[in-house]
Formats: structure tokens, sequence, C-alpha cells
């Protein structure tokens, strides 16, 4: 399921990053699939792309870290996970603002 944030789309990702490899940049690789702003977690990776359309509109898109454990059983190795956390702050026109939160040692940068 895709939710919004006013004109942002919010997916968990899973539907996106599947086959042999996950791409180097998630938010690129994203971009690359939906050619909208949106913004995923599923990679447990922190990433941001942006480009701008002939017509002069910004499109980024965004792959958050977790909150999880970042070495967990099911892929304890080589995973390249980060903490980090999305805020999003929506306005009445439909416009946002992202902040793409990275956590390091228990600490908010």
């Amino acid at each position: 399921t895709i939710i919004r944030a006013g004109k942002l789309s919010i997916h968990h990702g899973h539907l996106f990053f599947r086959g042999f490899g996950a791409p180097v940049n998630a938010a690129r690789g994203l971009f690359l699939k939906v050619k909208q702003s949106a913004i995923v977690g599923h990679t447990h990776r922190i990433s941001e792309h942006s480009e701008t359309t002939l017509s002069g509109e910004l499109i980024t898109c965004w792959s958050t870290g977790c909150l999880s454990e970042l070495s967990p059983d099911y892929n304890p190795v080589s995973n390249n996970y980060s903490h980090g956390f999305a805020h999003i702050q929506t306005k009445t026109d439909g416009n946002y603002s992202v902040k793409n939160f990275r956590i390091l040692k228990g600490k908010i940068l």
C-alpha cells in the first residue's frame, strides 16, 4: 500500500527492491522506478537522490535508516544497515518537507 503525506508517496519499499541485488544508492534506485518524489525504509540504509525535470520540478527520493538491530539473525553481516528515521511535515496545499535523520551511537545527527 502506498500512502501519502501531502504530495509525497510513502511505501515500505519491498516491492521496489527485488531481484539479484539492491542498488548502491536505494533512493536513486527508487527514483529510477517511480519517477516521482517518494520515501521508503525497506533497505535500512539512509540515502537521498534529487533530479530536476525539464519543466523545473524538483523530484527527490529518500530511503530511511532503521530503528532495529543492525545485524539481525536473518542478515548478520555485510548489510550496511544504519540507524535513522525521517520527519515529514506537510502543508495544507500538499507540499511537504523531509528531514532524513541518521542516528550514530545513540545520538541524532
